[in-house]
């Protein structure tokens, strides 16, 4: 048996570099495909701020809504929609604090803050 010449060497190492460089290429393409997709995910999963487009509004898995995010919802600043709150014509839910109240809002109860009610209030009631 004959050791191997330096050619031989030579050119099982640049196969060897190549085939590792290729391999390097393949995870590249695979992360980059997996991060395109993971935007496009988060793309669709956020709520969508233009009510007046033809899309159906998005929202992440559960419907609860930060102070900000009903303020949005309902076109209002947040100072509004808390004053609101407070007022009692929103319904919203407190998660925390004594001092500094965390609230929660659910958008079917914003949506059925927006319908109104639904018997026609007499003059005297206005």
């Amino acid at each position: 048996m004959r050791g191997r010449s330096a050619l031989e060497r030579e050119i099982e190492m640049k196969i060897t570099v190549m085939g590792v460089v290729i391999l390097i290429g393949s995870i590249l393409l695979l992360a980059i495909a997996v991060e395109h997709l993971n935007r496009k995910l988060n793309e669709n999963s956020k709520p969508t701020q233009d009510r007046g487009s033809d899309e159906q509004t998005t929202l992440q898995a559960s419907d609860w809504l930060t102070a900000s995010e009903a303020a949005a919802y309902l076109r209002v600043k947040v100072r509004t929609l808390l004053l609101w709150t407070r007022q009692g014509k929103v319904k919203a839910y407190t998660l925390s604090g004594t001092q500094r109240h965390v609230w929660r809002f659910r958008t079917c109860d914003l949506d059925a803050m927006l319908v109104g009610p639904s018997v026609p209030c007499s003059k005297g009631a206005q």
